[in-house]
């Protein structure tokens, strides 16, 4: 029986710690845009800092691109009615869609900050 209980608590410890979990890094504040953070020396010169190409096409085509060409920056997927976007951060890129539930099309320019 103490088994048991033992495995239920290691169980629901384990479920409260991956909730825990923050969806995204902490933002690492910055005062530039896409490809004006060339040279800042948070990325390697290889790293791609926009992604014009992407304007108009599906949002998982766009966010794997992103994570292809950058695996230092974090795309973040927004249905574009709901936010305001008002904090620059180096290591995330805004992904504007037309509409929400993961089939939407790419409205903006994807770019670091």
């Amino acid at each position: 029986m103490f088994q048991k209980i033992s495995y239920v608590i290691i169980f629901l410890c384990a479920i409260l710690e991956v909730q825990s979990l923050d969806p995204y890094p902490p933002c690492s504040s910055c005062k530039c845009i896409g490809n004006q953070c060339a040279g800042n020396g948070m990325f390697p010169l290889w790293a791609k800092l926009e992604w014009s190409e992407l304007t108009w096409k599906h949002e998982k085509n766009a966010v794997a691109q992103v994570k292809k060409t950058n695996p230092f920056v974090t795309p973040v997927v927004i249905y574009k009615q709901v936010i305001n976007i008002t904090d620059n951060c180096c290591n995330r890129v805004w992904i504007l869609v037309d509409k929400p539930g993961g089939n939407g099309i790419v409205t903006n320019i994807p770019a670091v900050g």
